[in-house]
């Protein structure tokens, strides 16, 4: 077909220019395209992490209207105030890190947020596992339940932060050092 248009018009240097800037800009909207459907997807897994926090964050008022009085973390109330705050501060320096793309404020925060997940799961873990702790029922039911959603906060507010320091196919994973 070309080449039968250029018999036609007898202009094959026109022709072949407007073929090339045509190439030119295929290839260019090939290039979009692929950075379009990359930020889509990364956009996708933050806003599915942003909903389950959400979720979390609902599951979290809910215990607190269905608990008693105020929580106590007992003797684990300053590793309880620490999660708390800890997960408090990383939410705005991960907003902060987005808004700026700076991936070295993740890589401290997924740290921090790191020990607050263990530090969570050895509570809950611990709670099961020892007789011996001067809970009421409700209260250990409660902790545990908190502790666990606080540490699912963390981790989802990992997951974003890792949009900022891996590529898109190990968002969600802890990146190699």
């Amino acid at each position: 077909m070309l080449k039968e248009l250029q018999k036609l018009f007898g202009k094959k240097g026109l022709m072949e220019q407007a073929l090339e800037s045509c190439l030119f800009m295929l290839k260019s909207d090939w290039v979009m395209f692929r950075e379009a459907v990359r930020s889509l997807r990364i956009l996708v897994s933050i806003v599915i992490d942003i909903e389950r926090i959400g979720d979390y964050t609902k599951n979290i008022v809910e215990l607190a209207q269905n608990h008693p009085g105020r929580l106590s973390g007992g003797k684990w109330e300053d590793v309880l105030k620490h999660a708390e705050s800890t997960i408090s501060e990383n939410f705005g320096r991960l907003i902060e890190a987005l808004e700026k793309s700076e991936s070295e404020n993740a890589k401290q925060l997924l740290k921090e947020l790191w020990k607050v997940k263990k530090s969570c799961d050895e509570k809950v873990f611990q709670l099961i596992r020892d007789d011996t702790l001067d809970f009421k029922t409700k209260d250990a039911v409660a902790l545990a339940l908190y502790m666990r959603y606080l540490k699912r906060v963390a981790s989802h507010l990992m997951n974003i932060a890792t949009s900022l320091v891996n590529p898109f196919h190990k968002i969600g994973y802890r990146p190699v050092e």
